[in-house]
């Protein structure tokens, strides 16, 4: 089995409780030894024992947006039929989305891991390619490289790594890749939540900073983020709206202030 990091591992160790049903996902994760994410995953729960609903309820707006874009029927829209997905790391989201829809074709971009990933999904017909996020021209090389056409539509999906990412790397990757749809996760400011909200995101990202010596947390609006991106917002996913859609009702995030993250849907025109 493969060790991996701690934030990993412990995202996952939420993410296995139903997110991820495919076989090539469930035999992936198989492989992976989640042991490095128990500490940090009990600390997060220490601090609020729901915030694993959180991760769940991301991932699931993720899955069923792509679900939603990759099944629509607007003549207006070209479909898509590639999927860039940066920072992927070892989650299981690609392997997933490949199995849902083998006619589209997943890449997974990262600056390590995409060898070993690549071993341990061999059911899978992602593509794991090894790149520097910071580097948005190597990024498109490596992506090219691997028999991404950037003359057909993409989807260009961004979870879990707008909060590390510098402002300008995130511009010029998006604007170097020109994706027709962006969906990007991130972190709300302060002001856009609710103190109770606040406190518990504080918490919990200083305590994965200590535990894995990252930087600053990088922070965004739904409007300065599409400015910084170069795409219209097409549409705004609270985790109100997350947490209603997969569970039927509101439990834990009662008001749009209630999380500390959002999903957005960017276009291009």
């Amino acid at each position: 089995m493969h060790k991996i990091s701690e934030t990993s591992a412990a995202v996952l160790l939420w993410a296995l409780k139903g997110i991820y049903q495919s076989t090539a996902a469930t035999q992936y994760l198989a492989k992976l030894d989640l042991s490095a994410g128990v500490e940090l995953n009990k600390a997060c729960t220490a601090i609020w024992p729901h915030y694993g609903e959180l991760i769940l309820n991301r991932k699931f707006g993720i899955l069923q947006l792509c679900q939603s874009i990759l099944t629509q029927d607007k003549p207006h829209d070209k479909q898509i039929e590639q999927i860039i997905i940066a920072g992927a790391g070892l989650d299981a989201m690609g392997i997933e989305l490949a199995a849902r829809f083998p006619a589209c074709r997943i890449f997974e971009i990262d600056w390590e891991n995409m060898d070993i990933k690549h071993q341990l999904a061999e059911n899978s017909s992602c593509l794991f390619i090894h790149a520097d996020l910071q580097d948005a021209m190597s990024c498109k090389q490596a992506l090219e490289k691997a028999d991404w056409s950037p003359t057909q539509p993409s989807l260009l999906l961004l979870e879990g790594i707008t909060y590390y990412i510098e402002d300008k790397a995130l511009e010029n990757l998006c604007k170097t890749l020109a994706p027709q749809i962006v969906i990007a996760e991130y972190m709300k400011p302060t002001h856009a939540m609710t103190e109770q909200a606040h406190q518990i995101s504080h918490a919990v990202f200083a305590t994965i900073q200590k535990h894995c010596e990252i930087g600053d947390i990088r922070t965004y609006e739904a409007g300065e983020l599409s400015t910084l991106i170069g795409l219209k917002m097409a549409d705004l996913w609270s985790m109100q709206r997350l947490e209603a859609d997969r569970m039927g009702q509101n439990r834990h995030f009662p008001t749009s202030k209630a999380g500390w993250i959002e999903i957005g849907l960017f276009r291009n025109t």
